[in-house]
């Protein structure tokens, strides 16, 4: 009993030590802001973006305030963009008059919320001219439609100029671009680079030139990415083979296509390799071993583009 009693106790200041180190496990927890929006100066008549993460479990929602009130997302000039975590308040056609506020993040969830301030500065139209600073940033080369055949390599256009020079940042479907892909980068010259392009990466991309002057954004850029589609083909196939009794072989079959097929060995209408989700794919090799007996057995490629088949024959010597 005593030393059962001494485990028990030992167990429990373990566990107290770890929760007070670590905290507890998986737990709950109210929002709180990881990337608070910024102040954002931009020409009246364009638009901007304001960007809102969050940290909390559940997983918080968002919504956004101008001046203290809930924005409507159905009035057309705003949109709002949530993805896990992350919040975006477009504002499209801002106004001198009515934008000149302060917009607020609101993160929440049953366990309470978490906000974020961020002041809107437009400069007013003048009659013929913008009144803008000198150095303003500007679209120079605006991004350009492209049409890319999936894991090839894709360059979207971006040329800025400003006093002080602009930074450059781009979004995807109005947020930002995931730079933790190491298949997208920002050049030097402010281009965005997608190597080995997915289907994913179809989307609409923007380029944002910012500088202590304020921020512009070009024109929306699609990128389409076409998935060549070709029917299975056999590009390695086994012979017929004769074999003496009792020996061991190998059949292999190969087949390409895009999508890639699925490729199984059958004997008549029993498939010797697995014939759903788990079936190998482009290649497959069948194993036979003490081959007493003559026998007949088909490679089939599928995908959904179509099926095909090859037979071999196994034959054994002097059966």
């Amino acid at each position: 009993m005593g030393h059962w009693h001494t485990y028990r106790v030992t167990a429990l200041l373990m566990a107290t030590v770890m929760v007070a180190i670590l905290g507890p496990i998986n737990a709950d927890g109210p929002p709180k802001i990881t990337n608070a929006p910024s102040n954002m100066k931009v020409a009246e008549g364009n638009h901007v973006n304001f960007f809102c993460q969050a940290s909390g479990s559940p997983a918080p929602a968002f919504n956004w305030e101008r001046n203290g009130r809930r924005i409507n997302s159905r009035r057309a000039r705003f949109e709002i963009t949530e993805a896990p975590h992350m919040s975006s308040l477009r504002i499209k056609d801002v106004k001198a008059d009515k934008d000149n506020v302060t917009f607020t993040c609101v993160a929440h969830n049953h366990l309470g919320e978490a906000r974020a301030d961020a002041k809107l500065h437009i400069y007013r139209q003048k009659e013929g001219s913008p009144d803008l600073p000198a150095g303003y940033p500007k679209i120079d080369a605006q991004p350009k439609l492209r049409s890319i055949e999936k894991d090839h390599n894709a360059l979207l256009q971006c040329e800025v100029s400003g006093n002080p020079k602009p930074s450059i940042t781009w979004l995807k479907d109005k947020l930002p671009i995931d730079t933790t892909d190491p298949r997208i980068k920002i050049t030097e010259s402010g281009y965005l680079s997608i190597s080995r392009t997915q289907e994913s990466d179809e989307a609409t991309y923007e380029c944002v030139a910012e500088n202590i002057h304020g921020t512009v954004y070009s024109y929306g850029a699609m990128i389409y990415v076409k998935v060549r589609r070709i029917a299975p083909k056999f590009t390695r196939v086994p012979e017929d083979v004769v074999l003496k009794p009792a020996g061991d072989l190998n059949l292999t079959c190969v087949a390409v296509g895009s999508p890639m097929p699925f490729v199984r060995w059958r004997q008549g209408a029993r498939y010797l390799t697995p014939d759903n989700e788990d079936a190998p794919i482009g290649k497959t090799v069948l194993k036979l071993v003490n081959v007493v007996q003559s026998k007949n057995f088909t490679c089939e490629a599928s995908s959904d583009l179509g099926n095909i088949e090859h037979d071999v024959q196994v034959i054994v010597e002097g059966e």
